[in-house]
């Protein structure tokens, strides 16, 4: 009798061996927080810079010094605080162009000045194409990047795109494995032109997500192109002064524009068009992020400064303000009348994640793997008629 207890006694330890790297493995994927950072800009074919990607960090870092009781000095650099960004980071732009090292957002931030110290390139994606703005070759893009210590948790599946044959619209993604669960990130560039052509592009997207094998979790960052509904009735109100002034009240001043956003108004007539259509879910900023508008120069002197700036620009240029002179909107066709070329264009799209408030209708039914935390814009960010726009998630 004695043997058998010995040999049962054996047998069970031999099997809780055996499954325990196993419980380990899942219990540590259950009960570690992921963090992610995702940021995009339409940077309309000119290069990033230093500064640039700097300023689109501060609010996230400002956010973790505030948790700690701590303040960022105005002209403090944020690289003395990376350790304070999350996990991953997701850097997607639209329209843009290489530094004058020829890297992405990418290849520059995995530099040891930058995030080298504690990140790693994980993968990127980019497609090429002519641009209208000033010629040349231009790129929707998307890179992520992860901290060293969670780098083997981390799995590059396969590439996949969505893109129109001209590469300037459509959408360009890339899915990753993290702790064995399917993430994908993505930057979008929607058509400008009409409705239709965007519902093409967003059903493009969902489409070959799907043929990829459907991730649980997808972030969508970038110009989508919805614009806001002319006031026929007060022509002062569709200025960029007015709208910008709004804006800048905050976000008791957002509701009276949310009635004339165009994305808006199709999600919250339920007419099973837009994202809703494919069950992508759009978050409401969190903080007010003003709208784009169009560079005007007040003299010929004026433009030829403010152009001789645009290949590689520092933080004194953007600070100088060439790239927020305030040109008045143009008229386009949208939800059979006029729109005007002005309004919240680069967004968030997600699925999956559980935000604190929707743009229409009723958060969806599917399992929700992320949290979104916080949500805005980073101005001083900006180098062409675009607003840089980050968001920050945060794992179950």
């Amino acid at each position: 009798m004695k043997k058998f207890h010995k040999l049962f006694f054996l047998l069970f330890f031999y099997i809780l061996v055996l499954i325990n790297p196993f419980i380990t493995k899942e219990s540590l994927a259950k009960n570690e927080k992921l963090t992610i950072w995702m940021g995009s800009m339409n940077i309309e074919n000119q290069n990033f810079s230093r500064e640039v990607i700097g300023q689109m960090f501060r609010p996230a870092i400002k956010t973790e010094l505030r948790k700690r009781g701590e303040t960022m000095d105005l002209g403090e650099t944020p690289w003395r605080y990376i350790d304070l960004l999350p996990d991953i980071i997701v850097f997607a732009c639209q329209e843009c162009k290489p530094n004058k090292f020829l890297e992405f957002p990418a290849d520059t931030l995995k530099k040891r000045k930058f995030l080298g110290k504690y990140y790693r390139k994980v993968t990127s994606q980019k497609t090429f194409g002519i641009t209208k703005i000033k010629g040349g070759l231009s790129s929707i893009y998307v890179g992520v990047l992860a901290k060293k210590s969670i780098f083997k948790k981390i799995k590059r599946l396969k590439y996949v795109t969505s893109r129109r044959k001209l590469k300037l619209k459509g959408a360009v993604l890339v899915k990753v494995s993290i702790n064995n669960r399917p993430y994908a990130f993505g930057s979008v560039h929607l058509d400008a032109s009409s409705e239709k052509k965007r519902e093409a592009d967003i059903r493009e997207i969902y489409n070959v997500l799907k043929e990829a094998g459907f991730p649980k979790t997808v972030l969508l960052m970038g110009d989508f192109n919805y614009r806001l509904i002319k006031d026929e009735l007060d022509p002062l109100k569709n200025t960029a002064e007015h709208l910008i002034e709004v804006l800048s009240k905050g976000n008791s001043s957002l509701s009276l524009l949310k009635k004339r956003d165009s994305l808006a108004i199709l999600l919250n007539k339920n007419t099973n068009k837009s994202f809703s259509r494919w069950g992508f879910e759009i978050p409401e900023y969190t903080v007010p992020t003003l709208p784009t508008y169009k560079k005007v120069y007040k003299s010929k002197t004026d433009k030829a400064i403010c152009k001789s700036l645009d290949r590689f620009p520092k933080n004194k240029d953007l600070i100088r303000g060439c790239y927020f002179k305030k040109g008045n909107p143009k008229e386009k066709s949208c939800l059979k009348g006029k729109c005007i070329d002005f309004g919240w264009l680069d967004r968030l799209a997600t699925f999956g994640v559980a935000s604190p408030s929707l743009i229409g209708g009723t958060p969806k039914s599917e399992k929700k793997y992320l949290k979104l935390i916080d949500y805005g814009g980073a101005q001083k960010a900006s180098l062409g008629d675009h607003g840089a726009i980050w968001a920050t998630f945060e794992s179950f």
